[in-house]
């Protein structure tokens, strides 16, 4: 074992010393999934584990909101297209598929830039997984609320 005292290193032989792990056998013995690849339930298990390990869990729960948030883009996208289709007449077809490939790209935009700031620990990992489809979910129900009925 090394210490450092006053600057100069000083090796100590150890011949036997107890040590705790907190990892059990079966965290060893198979396959860790990446989490990514994992479901809402054994994502959330395997931050809490994290957490009693000691280890900074951010990058995995903005993964974990982010398994929530993202398949409500659907919704978001029903919102926002709804002001749209009543406004655009049908002859400007390419005009509207033009602004619909647009609109998503940046609402793709939007929600990595969210989860990269929520994996920097920049911003909360609720609120990067959720400001994508913040945004948009405001922007939708604005425009939904100025169509003219």
């Amino acid at each position: 074992m090394w210490s450092f005292d006053r600057g100069i290193p000083e090796a100590e032989r150890i011949s036997q010393k107890v040590v705790a792990w907190p990892e059990e056998f079966k965290d060893f013995s198979r396959l860790q999934k990446d989490p990514a690849e994992m479901g809402y339930r054994e994502l959330k298990q395997y931050i809490r584990r994290l957490r009693e390990w000691g280890y900074d869990t951010a990058v995995q729960m903005t993964d974990l909101h982010f398994k929530w948030a993202f398949p409500l883009a659907c919704f978001i996208f029903g919102l926002l297209g709804i002001p749209f289709a009543t406004r655009l007449h049908r002859g400007v077809r390419y005009i509207s598929m033009g602004l619909a490939l647009g609109v998503s790209f940046v609402y793709w935009i939007i929600m990595y830039i969210g989860v990269s700031m929520a994996h920097a620990g920049i911003i909360p990992p609720l609120a990067g997984a959720w400001a994508g489809n913040a945004l948009f979910g405001f922007l939708g129900m604005f425009l939904l609320l100025r169509v003219k009925t």
